[in-house]
């Protein structure tokens, strides 16, 4: 491995990856007696005993750091520990939108639940005549109840049929996706697993019997209200009464603010995802190759083996003839392959909450020529800035905004401390140069990140990647290229592992996978609001007008003008708006707020999110409750004023 012998000890079941996609698994090298910042970072993976929860297991842990505080506050101080789920840690950093979507869920759950019930109820009205003579014919109350019962039972088995049929055939589309992310079925970790499972289906049947219990009672319990001579008398208007009414405007209400809710909050993180898409900064990613180079072995611990090995390498590489540049850096342009905390050197050593953090690649000399990276001040890094000279740092303008200069930034001094994935002295603190101001070159809009740049020849780490950008007019395929680059690194050194080539395209793609996958749910979750608030907003606004039209018919054999009956309605729609945008918009911002949506935007660039996202919501939702009032009052009015005292 990487030069060095080691002697197999196990085989694993083929399925097994571990933690992810590993096939290979060697034994951890620490001290016997491990010290603080000595070794490297280190996750901690257990089996909790049977029978112990984990709320117990993070109180244990948390005793153990909270000892560790007391004897080392200086390593320890203000530190906490929790025990969590093992897949968890996959994908901490997408659990919050998970949480997010499971909370949309259950508000569709509750629209889906406003419309069936509404549907339940006006098909219970319709047939409110039938019962009724069941009713004097001697059908007791409790049997015609059951009858709507399970007729309701029938519709949402139906629906539920469909609905995990579709569930399946979604969820199958996922794991493929996400398989692919990972390099197809062999490259997927042993417990990735997005089948429907029982206890999925569990949940969903559960789900699919309460949306019954809640819908399809209250349209029975609405049919054994009413009174029959009553309804025989009057042909069904008797339903038409003032609790009625109240109810149908409430309904309508709780219709528009779920769907006002639903729509600010998916429209905020389509937005904000959106706006984090990463676009790539190379001039031609179609024609860029990366390749990933492996050093890490004992035969290159000395940073000068792995510049020399590096630098012949890519001369070797450059010689090919459909390569038009190559360059050496520890991320592809766009990236950074570390963080690090720095600071304006003040003369004596900072506080880490002083130090922010920054990230930090190493570039070869010829990196921002090679990809027509312009400089706005200073000089690129040249032949001088070797492992004896000065140490030197290249900055983006994003980093000179944030920092406060006193004379401008070429000649400052900076203070770097080690951080995860740096290779700065462990316990010690570098000072750097700066010498050079280039563009921001990183995806985004660079308020917020801000990125350093070292050269290579003076510290060259053990993951590198090479750069290549091939001739325009070159023919050549990616296995042709991943094989030319495979053989000039044996031939340089049969032990070095080059491997992950790919285009500069398909990283593009890559990190954008996840933005991908969140946009197409939450765009589906605003898509199926908008469905929903279009049947149910327009249902129960229906329902209200056909519910007055005895009162509009009065109204116009008085004398009162189809306009002035129209602004009533119209009127009474904004109202609705109102108090849904009002709060169902209110709730939104604060769940927004609360989730930590769009906070990686600066303040600006949220309000502005914000004032977009409800804009646009309000336009929406107030078109279609403007549509939803006129178009049934339309049809009354319509009518002649007689016709309109006995329209149903």
């Amino acid at each position: 491995l990487n030069g060095e012998a080691h002697t197999v000890i196990g085989v694993m079941p083929p399925a097994f990856k571990y933690p992810q996609v590993a096939e290979l698994w060697l034994p951890l090298a620490m001290a016997a007696v491990a010290q603080p910042k000595t070794e490297p970072i280190v996750a901690i993976v257990g089996k909790t005993v049977a029978g112990v929860s984990r709320a117990q297991a993070s109180a244990e842990t948390a005793a153990i750091i909270n000892k560790l505080s007391a004897e080392n506050p200086q390593d320890y101080a203000d530190r906490s520990a929790k025990v969590t789920p093992f897949i968890h840690g996959f994908f901490s950093n997408a659990l919050t939108m998970f949480n997010s979507i499971g909370g949309l869920a259950f508000c569709i759950y509750l629209l889906v639940c406003l419309n069936v019930g509404n549907l339940l109820i006006i098909r219970a009205n319709e047939r409110i005549g039938e019962l009724a003579i069941r009713s004097a014919m001697g059908a007791k109350r409790g049997l015609l109840m059951r009858h709507v019962l399970l007729e309701s039972l029938l519709i949402c088995g139906a629906g539920a049929l469909l609905g995990l049929a579709m569930a399946a055939w979604i969820l199958n589309t996922l794991q493929g996706f996400l398989l692919n992310l990972m390099g197809g079925e062999g490259g997927s970790p042993f417990w990735f697993d997005f089948s429907l499972n029982a206890d999925a289906v569990s949940m969903g049947v559960g789900m699919i019997l309460l949306l019954w219990v809640l819908s399809g009672s209250f349209a029975a319990w609405r049919v054994s209200r009413q009174d029959i001579s009553q309804v025989l008398g009057s042909e069904g208007q008797a339903l038409v009464n003032t609790g009625q009414g109240r109810l149908m405007r409430g309904l309508v209400v709780a219709q528009v603010m779920l769907s006002f809710f639903l729509l600010v909050f998916s429209g905020s993180y389509l937005y904000t995802m959106n706006d984090s898409y990463v676009n790539s900064v190379l001039s031609n990613p179609e024609r860029q190759f990366v390749a990933s180079l492996d050093l890490s072995s004992a035969a290159y611990s000395d940073a000068g083996k792995r510049l020399l090995f590096a630098q012949q390498l890519q001369d070797k590489i450059g010689q090919l003839n459909y390569v038009e540049s190559v360059t050496l850096a520890s991320a592809v342009p766009g990236y950074y392959s570390g963080t690090a905390r720095i600071a304006i050197d003040m003369g004596e050593p900072l506080a880490d909450v002083d130090m922010p953090f920054h990230g930090v690649s190493w570039v070869g000399a010829d990196y921002f020529k090679n990809f027509n990276f312009g400089l706005l001040q200073g000089r690129y890094f040249d032949a001088g800035d070797s492992a004896d000279g000065l140490p030197v740092v290249i900055v983006d303008e994003t980093f000179v905004k944030n920092m406060e200069f006193t004379a401008g930034p070429i000649g400052a001094q900076i203070r770097l401390r080690s951080a995860s994935g740096t290779m700065a002295l462990a316990g010690e603190d570098q000072l750097l140069r700066i010498v050079g101001v280039i563009p921001y070159i990183a995806p985004g809009n660079g308020s917020s990140a801000r990125r350093i740049y070292r050269p290579l020849a003076q510290q060259t780490p053990e993951e590198l990647q090479l750069i290549l950008e091939v001739s325009s007019n070159a023919s050549i395929t990616l296995a042709q290229i991943e094989s030319d680059l495979k053989l000039a690194a044996k031939q340089l050194d049969a032990d070095v592992a080059l491997h992950s080539v790919t285009t500069a395209l398909t990283m593009v793609e890559l990190a954008n996978s996840g933005n991908t996958l969140f946009m197409g749910i939450f765009g589906s979750v605003a898509m199926g609001a908008l469905v929903l608030s279009i049947i149910g907003i327009y249902g129960l606004m229906t329902r209200l007008v056909v519910a007055r039209a005895g009162e509009i018919g009065i109204r116009r054999a008085v004398g009162s003008s189809n306009g002035a009956i129209l602004r009533i309605f119209m009127g009474q729609g904004l109202t609705f708006l109102i108090i849904a945008a009002v709060f169902g918009g209110g709730l939104a911002v604060l769940a927004v707020n609360f989730t930590g949506n769009g906070s990686v935007l600066p303040t600006t660039d949220r309000l502005q999110m914000l004032a977009v996202v409800f804009g646009s919501v309000t336009a929406v939702l107030g078109g279609l409750v403007c549509w939803a009032s006129y178009m049934p009052v339309k049809q009354v009015i319509s009518l002649e004023p007689a016709q309109a005292l006995h329209h149903q």
